[in-house]
C-alpha cells in the first residue's frame, strides 16, 4: 500500500495552511480534549507574552458548525482571551478525519511537554490513542513532521519520528 510522503512545500502551498485571523469567540475547544489547560505562573507568563509579542506561532483549528475547533493551541487561545486579543492567528485544516484530528490533538501535546509531565489520566489517554492508531502508522508520521515543522522550521526530520510515548 503506497503511503503518502510528507512534503513540506505542498504543505506550505496549499491553501488550507494560509495563516487566518479567526476571532477568539468562534473558536471552541476539541470536543475531546484530554490535556489540562495551563494555569497559575505558567498561564501568567504565557498572558503577559502575548500582550508584549502577540501570539508567535498560530494555532491549528478545524471548521465545524458555528466556528472552528481547536486542534492545536488551546493554551494560545485561553491566553489570548485572557490578554484581550479578539482574533487568533489560525491555520485551518479541512477534511480531516477523526482520527487525524485527534493525532494532531495528542502528538501536538507530546511535543509541547514530557510525556512524564502528563498526570496520569492524560498518559493513559496517549498510549490508548496510540495504541489504537497503530493501524496506520505512515499518516501518524506525516503529522509529526509537519507538527515538528510548525514548531520549528529548520528541525531535521529522520525517517523515523515515531515517538515512544513511554520514554521521555
Amino acid at each position: 500500500m503506497n503511503t503518502p510522503q510528507f512534503d513540506l512545500g505542498t504543505m506550505l502551498s496549499a491553501p488550507q495552511t494560509a495563516i487566518q485571523q479567526i476571532p477568539c469567540d468562534q473558536l471552541h475547544p476539541y470536543h475531546n480534549h484530554k490535556f489540562e489547560l495551563y494555569s497559575g505562573e505558567r498561564l501568567e507568563d504565557m498572558v503577559a507574552s502575548i500582550k508584549e509579542n502577540g501570539v508567535l506561532s498560530p494555532i491549528i483549528v478545524q471548521p465545524i458548525e458555528g466556528g472552528y475547533e481547536i486542534l492545536i493551541g488551546h493554551n494560545r487561545w485561553n491566553a489570548s482571551k485572557l490578554a484581550g486579543l479578539p482574533t487568533v492567528p489560525a491555520i485551518v485544516k479541512t477534511g480531516l478525519t477523526e482520527d487525524e484530528a485527534e493525532m494532531y490533538v495528542i502528538e501536538s501535546n507530546l511535543i509541547q511537554r514530557s510525556f512524564s509531565d502528563l498526570k496520569i489520566s492524560e498518559q493513559a489517554a496517549v498510549v490508548t490513542s496510540r495504541h489504537s492508531k497503530m493501524f496506520s502508522p505512515g499518516k501518524r508520521n506525516d503529522i509529526i513532521r509537519e507538527l515538528t515543522l510548525l514548531e520549528n522550521p529548520n528541525a531535521e526530520i529522520s525517517g523515523d519520528t515515531t515517538l515512544n510515548p513511554l520514554v521521555s
